[in-house]
């Protein structure tokens, strides 16, 4: 990071220390020690404007916007005083990325994507004039796997601005960062662990992650995401464990707060039938967040708590107070669920439903397979309820190995919903794929995501049924 003393050296060790430890002040202040000496402003100027990007990342809160252009603006003067170096080249980049993941935050999506294209052609002829330079995969990798695994529309957009690149690309450069970089080997391993998270997958990743929140139990950072990690594998109790004593201390000891471990610790409680004690930290997550990331679902999950407490005038008010600020499948879903609440009460089978699904994202697959075999065999259920049972049995059927079981489920579902416009049937076939493919029948799972992708309309999560099945079919 043209860095040639010692000393300079030492307070970069320790600043990285800290800031991954997510004491973001204390790092702060060695980072601007690490500034004001000759051979340390571009790497403390550059590490100035990480903290103010991981900071907004986490809190939304607008001071950290315009803290980070500063800085960011402050470190784009110094570089241009600098000689041509494989180093500046690298800070170059990345400063463009990170305002492209910050234009993207704050919605000015045109302006991210032109950053976008310029960090990537930055990072593109940097590995290509100097290939052993590892530090610059890391960005590589994350531009690939992000244009990748988007939606068509937005791959052929960015294509027109030269911007390219697949899902595989992305992991293979990621990867090489996690083994060979100097500075880049948490981010690496951050973004890898989440893609597995998300996309459902295990490439190892989730054990690297699993390392680094032991290596930093105290860090919110990390306990947030291996939390996360947790909660996204169904383990409900085992998230609350990880993410309760960061939350119950708040800011109280020196690390900055990351917002969203309220939201997933209240989920995580609520998935485990505590509608109490999830209102709690679904309103702090509510008053203290400053952005639209989640809001739409906390408030929704609010209504859904208090109307299971018997408190139906409140929980309408949440329900009202559910806004979908942004073209994301989770926002839509809140609004459009919270919708039909405000128009009618629960009723007796949807809160049957609401526990058979909290059993099945905390693990309780018996007592889920018990809920959703009744809803699916009373006659009175309408074929709607009847097709979100046997979808809510395939999934749970599945994930304990029984592959029959579940394909006539998901079969049960598709008959039950065809031509509903509901999404049971597009993601029945695409879990149906999903288990061929685990038991080595490519050529029957290649026409199920075929199926799945067939289907057109506005059903819930037809984003993210897109692009996992572009991915799915890119891998057969």
């Amino acid at each position: 990071m043209l860095i040639t003393s010692e000393p300079s050296a030492e307070l970069l060790a320790t600043g990285r220390a800290r800031l991954l430890g997510f004491r973001i002040a204390e790092a702060e202040k060695v980072f601007r020690r690490l500034a004001s000496r000759r051979d340390g402003r571009a790497a403390g100027h550059f590490h100035l404007a990480s903290a103010s990007l991981l900071k907004l990342l986490v809190s939304d809160r607008p001071e950290f916007y315009q803290e980070f252009y500063d800085r960011s603006d402050a470190l784009r003067e110094i570089l241009d005083e600098l000689p041509e170096s494989a180093w500046k080249s690298f800070f170059e980049a990345e400063v463009t990325l990170h305002r492209a993941i910050v234009r993207a935050k704050d919605g000015s999506y045109l302006r991210a994507a032109y950053a976008g294209r310029k960090a990537y052609r930055s990072y593109k002829s940097l590995v290509e004039s100097a290939p052993a330079f590892e530090d610059a995969y890391k960005g590589l990798g994350l531009l690939q796997m992000a244009v990748g695994s988007m939606p068509s529309f937005y791959r052929t957009f960015l294509g027109v601005l030269g911007v390219g690149g697949t899902v595989d690309e992305g992991l293979a450069n990621l990867n090489r960062a996690v083994d060979h970089s100097l500075f880049g080997r948490e981010e690496s391993i951050i973004v890898l662990s989440l893609f597995d998270i998300v996309m459902d997958t295990d490439s190892g990743n989730k054990a690297l992650l699993t390392s680094l929140y032991r290596t930093n139990p105290e860090s919110p950072l990390f306990a947030h995401l291996y939390g996360f990690m947790l909660y996204s594998d169904r383990k409900a109790a085992e998230a609350e464990h990880v993410l309760r004593p960061i939350a119950e201390r708040y800011t109280t000891d020196g690390h900055f707060y990351v917002d969203y471990i309220d939201f997933f610790l209240a989920d995580a409680v609520f998935r485990q039938d505590r509608f109490q004690q999830s209102v709690t930290f679904f309103q702090r997550y509510l008053d203290s967040h400053r952005g639209p990331a989640l809001k739409a679902t906390a408030s929704y999950k609010m209504g859904l708590a208090l109307e299971m407490m018997g408190n139906r005038n409140a929980a309408e008010s949440f329900y009202a107070d559910v806004r979908a600020a942004r073209e994301f499948d989770s926002d839509q879903v809140a609004r459009r669920a919270a919708e039909r609440l405000l128009s009618s009460p629960m009723s007796p089978t949807d809160r049957q439903m609401l526990l058979g699904r909290n059993a099945f994202d905390s693990a309780r697959y018996d007592r889920a397979l018990s809920i959703f075999s009744e809803i699916l065999t009373d006659s009175s259920n309408d074929s709607s309820r009847r097709a979100e049972a046997a979808y809510r049995m395939a999934r749970t059927h599945h994930l304990v190995g029984r592959v029959d079981d579940a394909l006539a489920a998901y079969e049960e579902s598709i008959s039950l919903s065809a031509n509903s416009g509901a999404r049971w049937a597009p993601w029945s076939e695409y879990y149906s794929g999903k288990a061929l493919e685990a038991v080595g029948r490519p050529v029957e799972a290649r026409s199920a995501y075929k199926r799945a992708s067939a289907y057109q309309g506005d059903f819930d999560y037809h984003q993210a049924l897109e692009k996992n099945v572009k991915l799915a079919l890119s891998r057969l």
